[in-house]
C-alpha cells in the first residue's frame, strides 16, 4: 500500500509505580507498504539492525508473497510426479492423501485440478530437492583454528532435510568428541563439547526457517573454540537480540515447519532460540550469539 492509516491505541499503564500513557501501533494489514513517489518496485524499505536499507530481488518477492498469505514452501512443482516422493519419512498415519493436503505436502493445481508437490513437500520428502531449489544444502567444515583458513575437513551435505539434519548433527557430534574432566584420581565424563540440544535446535533452525529463494547452501563451521551456522536469508522476524529466547514465534516455511513439528524434529513454536540459550548457560558456556546482515543470519556457538 502507498498510504497508511495507523490505528493506535492509547492507554495508561503503571510502570515501577509510575503512571505512563502507552501508544500501541498496530501493523498494517496491507504489506509492504512503501514511497509512493517510488512505487513498489523502488519504494519499500527494511530495517536491518540500525540501518534502513531498500528491498530488492527476493527479499522483496518474498515481502509481495507474503501479501498474498503464501509463503514460498506453499508453492506447487507441477513438473515432478507426487509418486517420486519417499513417503517413508513420514509415519504411516502421515501418508495418507488427505494427511499431506493438510500438511501442504501436496495441493491440487489450481488450472487443472492435478495433485502436485509443494515447494514444502520437494524439499522434505524428495531426495534430490536441489533439481528444483537451487542451492538447497549444506557445507559444512572443521577448521584447525580460531579464524578458518585451514580446513582439516569438508562435505557437502544433500538430500531431503530431514537426512541433511541427520547427518549434519552426526557428523557435529564426531568433531566436537567426548571429553572428560579430572574429578580426584577420576576421569569425569562430559559428554560433548556442546549441549546436543543447543547443536540440534541450531542446525535445526537453520535447515528448516531459512529463506529457500535465496539461491546459496547454508554454511556449517567447526572452528577450535566456535560453531558458526550461517543461514541465506534475513531473520524470519524483527530481528531484536534482546528479544530472542521471549517465545515470540515467526513463521517463514509453514510446509516445512508444521511437517518437522510432526516429525518430531524441532520444539513446539517459539521455543528453539530459548533451548539454546539456557542449555549452553546450563552447560556453563557463554552466551550465543546472533548476527543479521543484509540477507544473512549467523549463530555462534562458543565452546
Amino acid at each position: 500500500s502507498g498510504s497508511t492509516s495507523p490505528f493506535p491505541q492509547i492507554y495508561e499503564q503503571t510502570i515501577d509505580d509510575k503512571e505512563v500513557v502507552v501508544i500501541q501501533v498496530f501493523p498494517g494489514g496491507h504489506k509492504p507498504f512503501f514511497i509512493a513517489s517510488e512505487g513498489t518496485q523502488k519504494g519499500v524499505y527494511i530495517r536491518v539492525g540500525a540501518h534502513t536499507r531498500r528491498a530488492e530481488g527476493e527479499l522483496l518477492n518474498e515481502l509481495l508473497l507474503n501479501r498474498s498469505r503464501l509463503s514460498y514452501d506453499e508453492e506447487i512443482i507441477d513438473t515432478l510426479p507426487i509418486d517420486k516422493l519417499d513417503l517413508n519419512i513420514l509415519p504411516s498415519h502421515l501418508q495418507t492423501e488427505k494427511a499431506m493436503l493438510s500438511l501442504g505436502l501436496i495441493k491440487h493445481n489450481p488450472f487443472t485440478g492435478k495433485l502436485c508437490p509443494t515447494r514444502g513437500g520437494v524439499l522434505m520428502l524428495f531426495e534430490n530437492p536441489e533439481r528444483f531449489i537451487k542451492e538447497a544444502f549444506c557445507i559444512i567444515s572443521k577448521m584447525s583454528g580460531r579464524e578458518g583458513y585451514d580446513t582439516i575437513e569438508s562435505h557437502d551435505i544433500s538430500g531431503c532435510i530431514p537426512k541433511q539434519s541427520l547427518h549434519v548433527i552426526n557428523l557435529l557430534k564426531e568433531w566436537l568428541g567426548i571429553y572428560y574432566e579430572v574429578d580426584g584420581p577420576h576421569l569425569k565424563n562430559r559428554a560433548l563439547k556442546l549441549p546436543l540440544i543447543a547443536i540440534r535446535e541450531a542446525v535445526n533452525n537453520a535447515l528448516f526457517h531459512r529463506q529457500y529463494s535465496i539461491q546459496g547452501p547454508i554454511k556449517i563451521a567447526l572452528f577450535t573454540n566456535r560453531l558458526e551456522i550461517f543461514s541465506p536469508g534475513h531473520f524470519s522476524g524483527p530481528f531484536i537480540p534482546e528479544s530472542l529466547g521471549d517465545g515470540t514465534s515467526y513463521i517463514r516455511n509453514s510446509v516445512i515447519s508444521q511437517t518437522a513439528r510432526r516429525l518430531n524434529l524441532i520444539e513446539k513454536r517459539g521455543t528453539g532460540i530459548k533451548l539454546i540459550i539456557e542449555s549452553v548457560h546450563n552447560y556453563g558456556l557463554p552466551h550465543p550469539l546472533f548476527e543479521e546482515g543484509s540477507n544473512w543470519f549467523k549463530v555462534s556457538l562458543f565452546l
